[in-house]
């Protein structure tokens, strides 16, 4: 898998799923939301049979060392790219500055930021222009 095809699965999870993987009451996203079921930038690329509950509340850098299994898996041997900050890791800050946003302007914002992402890492934003 390449860097483009691992983010254009990033993306394309994010816009169909049209709000973050927030919670409330922590004030924390979730690598998986359990209550409604959504899934970060990150937590759209771990396996059902990898996921742990344990992986929640760890940043990406702090996940793969922790869960190094995951190292392994195609989008983030993919996503493992940057000249100061790995892709996968600018998508989970992206993902999070999404979660503090305005929900209404949750697509519009990530295409702009989505833009800016593809802009610094040498690819391209394939999103549909219409749901």
């Amino acid at each position: 898998m390449d860097t483009q095809t691992a983010f254009d699965i990033v993306l394309n999870h994010l816009w169909h799923q049209n709000t973050p993987a927030w919670d409330k009451g922590s004030q924390q996203c979730w690598y998986r939301h359990g209550e409604n079921g959504t899934r970060c930038a990150i937590g759209c690329l771990i396996p059902d049979d990898l996921y742990r509950p344990t992986m929640e509340g760890r940043g990406v850098y702090e996940l793969l060392h922790v869960f190094p299994e995951l190292k392994e898996l195609p989008p983030f041997k993919a996503l493992d790219v940057g000249h100061d900050r790995p892709l996968h890791v600018a998508l989970q800050q992206m993902h999070d500055d999404l979660a503090a946003g305005d929900p209404e302007l949750f697509r519009a914002n990530l295409y702009d930021n989505a833009l800016d992402l593809a802009h610094d890492y040498g690819l391209t934003v394939n999103l549909p222009t219409e749901e």
